[in-house]
């Protein structure tokens, strides 16, 4: 990785230890020599001046290492993806030209670069990003889903790094863009779990207040509410073993987005049956006959 005055400290432990769990989870699509090879163009567009922070402030190396973990742990391994991502901004920042990735790395990786910067471009040219339009344009701009994909893990990645950001203006339109645009665009690809984490931080960093408000009482309401899944699944549970079914059965509280957007009272958050969902899966089916 680039020198020691390229990170903070809190950006080089960081680094550190999602490069180590990036190596080892994405080991089935990656090999070793992939990312040493990824590391020294890294390192050496960093030298150059090449890999600049963005005018927030954020830095690249850490942004791409993280979206390119979001990929691995909750959508899928898909060496493209991966490597696109840790690929971009050495292409943005011109230290790499499509020509050399499709050389070195294969065309198919070269086209999702392609597609990335093609609908990163939308931004410069379209002002009013929350609109139908804008999303329709996107779609279309990508070409290949697997962009969309990309681009909606970065932005959960961009969402959990903004967390302390000093410009409060910045934090509230990229939650305001996560909620209107992304979201949705996880929700349509069934993406759930990263479709309720871009929800929730969404609603902290536009009311911190009613997140703070929510997150206190499910935290304290949390044993009660455990207890109170697990006494409704067991029974469910039990006929459905004597059935001899083969089945999946998993009790969870709602996100902190979808409390707050069905309008659930706070006094109500410790018995609500609004709080919780059953989902139920089933590998068997049974023969129904008549007689």
């Amino acid at each position: 990785m680039p020198e020691k005055s390229y990170f903070t400290l809190d950006e080089k432990e960081n680094v550190l230890s999602v490069y180590r769990q990036l190596l080892r989870n994405s080991r089935p699509v990656l090999r070793v020599e992939d990312f040493n090879r990824m590391r020294r163009l890294i390192s050496e567009a960093v030298e150059t001046g090449h890999y600049q922070r963005n005018k927030q402030g954020i830095n690249p190396v850490v942004r791409n290492l993280n979206t390119a973990l979001i990929l691995c742990d909750r959508v899928g391994l898909e060496r493209s993806m991966l490597i696109s991502v840790l690929l971009f901004n050495l292409v943005v920042s011109e230290f790499l030209t499509i020509e050399t990735v499709k050389k070195e790395f294969g065309d198919d990786i070269a086209q999702l670069i392609r597609g990335l910067i093609k609908s990163n471009s939308l931004y410069t040219k379209q002002a009013a990003v929350e609109s139908e339009n804008f999303r329709k344009l996107l779609l279309s701009f990508a070409e290949d889903i697997r962009v969309i994909i990309i681009m909606i893990a970065d932005r959960l990645c961009v969402m959990k790094m903004i967390n302390h950001h000093p410009n409060e203006k910045y934090r509230y339109d990229i939650a305001c863009e996560a909620s209107y645009l992304y979201a949705p665009l996880a929700h349509r690809l069934g993406l759930y779990s990263i479709k309720s984490e871009l929800e929730d931080l969404s609603l902290k960093y536009t009311n911190r207040e009613i997140y703070d408000q929510i997150a206190h009482k499910l935290n304290e309401t949390k044993r009660n509410r455990d207890k109170y899944i697990m006494e409704f699944i067991q029974p469910v549970k039990q006929k459905l073993e004597a059935e001899g079914l083969h089945f999946e059965i998993k009790g969870r509280t709602k996100s902190i987005f979808s409390i707050w957007n069905f309008s659930v009272p706070l006094v109500d958050l410790e018995s609500s049956k609004r709080l919780w969902i059953i989902s139920f899966s089933c590998s068997c089916f049974t023969e129904i006959t008549s007689t």
